[in-house]
């Protein structure tokens, strides 16, 4: 298993009306949102309207946890989910989705037949976590929104400060070892695919 870190340096921030977006991650590398053309992305957003919309987003499989503040998320003829820090809703791009409440967001955005999933992790300082993929996983994507904390795989050890993605790619993620070095909340991803190599 290998593990890749990316800090803010790396990741891009665009302005909308409503707040801002920062890419954290897409793959393949290469690929371009813009075009709708990728495997999978993960990103933050900024909501700083009280209320917004979201923008339709076809053939696309969304997921997304709260990190800070709380929305309401109404999907049209869909279902509706109120959301607080570290919960998760999931929906498709296509529906026709409105938002309540501002909020700071983890965003899992997946096509075709990538498999994901979504979940957050609350952590006390010092306290070992040992984390196993629930899906056949390819890759894992482990994003730190508070504190910090320490990952330990096949004898190697990395440090990631608050606002840190790493990336850990198989052919088999058998097991991550997370050690807090203060009270940390991380979002935490697990993707299925063909071949992550990064």
């Amino acid at each position: 298993m290998k593990i890749k870190t990316f800090n803010p340096a790396h990741f891009k921030t665009t302005q909308w009306e409503g707040g801002s977006t920062t890419e954290l991650f897409i793959w393949p590398q290469n690929a371009q949102f813009s075009e709708r053309k990728f495997d999978f992305r993960l990103s933050l957003a900024t909501v700083e309207r009280a209320a917004s919309e979201f923008t339709p987003l076809l053939g696309i499989h969304r997921q997304l946890m709260v990190l800070k503040g709380a929305q309401d998320l109404t999907h049209q003829d869909q279902h509706s989910k109120d959301l607080k820090p570290l919960d998760v809703d999931q929906f498709e791009g296509g529906w026709t989705t409105s938002a309540k409440g501002t909020a700071v967001n983890f965003n899992v955005m997946t096509m075709g037949e990538v498999q994901s999933h979504l979940y957050g992790m609350e952590l006390p300082a010092h306290q070992l976590k040992n984390i196993q993929p629930t899906l056949a996983a390819t890759c894992m994507a482990l994003y730190v929104a508070e504190g910090k904390v320490q990952l330990r795989a096949n004898g190697i050890e990395y440090m990631l400060e608050q606002g840190v993605l790493a990336i850990a790619q198989a052919p088999s993620i058998t097991n991550i070892t997370i050690i807090p070095d203060l009270p940390s909340e991380l979002a935490i991803t697990e993707i299925k695919l063909k071949q992550v190599s990064v």
